[in-house]
């Protein structure tokens, strides 16, 4: 949250918040950063409950998950949380494809379903700035500044950076 630096500095608050951490949106540009992402996906795939471990680092899936969240950690774990409770219903062996472009479906019914798309053709964004929060700023501006991301572009040219 962008004001969170203006709370937790505030005397009170800041006797009582212990640890601060800050957790980046996720990137792929650069080889680092995509096996980081895809070590997280490993992550969440050793956690949930089947036998069948998904294989989310597939690089169609890893790319799909990309999309849906731009990166951001929050976005990846609820979706993945729906997907499961899908997979659940359906008494899936493991969190597949089919069962992940389900919940896509139900998620986000207006948008193209990137589970079902090629891979050359999954369009998503990285973040450039976060949200901030100025509120010494002119009276009429808004205080809040959302978080920009770049220009939509096939993932796939990203990883070639």
């Amino acid at each position: 949250m962008p004001w969170i630096d203006q709370i937790a500095d505030e005397p009170q608050w800041s006797s009582r918040i212990f640890i601060r951490r800050f957790i980046p949106y996720f990137k792929i540009s650069k080889k680092e950063e995509l096996q980081l992402f895809i070590r997280v996906l490993k992550g969440f795939a050793n956690r949930l409950p089947f036998s069948n471990k998904p294989r989310f680092e597939d690089l169609d899936i890893a790319l799909s998950l990309f999309a849906i969240s731009n990166g951001c950690f929050r976005k990846l774990k609820n979706f993945l949380d729906s997907a499961l409770t899908e997979a659940l219903i359906t008494d899936a062996v493991t969190l597949n494809k089919h069962c992940l472009s389900s919940a896509f479906k139900a998620w986000r019914p207006e948008l193209d379903n990137v589970f079902e798309m090629d891979v050359n053709e999954i369009q998503g964004c990285e973040v450039e700035q976060y949200s901030t929060f100025k509120p010494d700023g002119p009276q009429d501006e808004d205080p809040f500044i959302d978080t920009q991301f770049c220009k939509k572009v096939p993932l796939v040219q990203l990883l070639k950076k």
